[in-house]
């Protein structure tokens, strides 16, 4: 919940001035510090998409459009990430048994 305020103060400053930068900045700072707590990028994905339905409902015309495209911008940042070794994503179980050769 707190990353999810953070984020929203961040696109609001974003909105605000205009600019995509601010988020985008912050999700690319952001990113490590989620990893080091063990957070998957998808998680963090899932959060940027439920903030884009969210405020869909509370802003209208402009910002709306402008919104939303600074929180796909924060999402290519992350799915960018998410390419990255270290993403703590969920494994089936059966196929890594096969990689093992178990």
């Amino acid at each position: 919940m707190r990353d999810a305020q953070v984020v929203l103060e961040k696109l609001s400053v974003s909105v605000a001035s205009g600019s995509i930068n601010p988020l985008k900045t912050f999700t690319e700072h952001a990113t490590p510090t989620w990893r080091r707590r063990r957070i998957s990028m998808d998680d963090v994905t899932d959060l940027y998409e439920g903030l884009r339905i969210a405020v869909a409902t509370v802003l209208a015309g402009e910002a709306a459009a402008f919104a939303d495209r600074t929180l796909l911008e924060g999402i290519a940042v992350l799915k960018w990430h998410r390419r990255l070794g270290g993403d703590m994503r969920k494994r089936n179980r059966i196929l890594a048994a096969i990689y093992k050769g178990a």
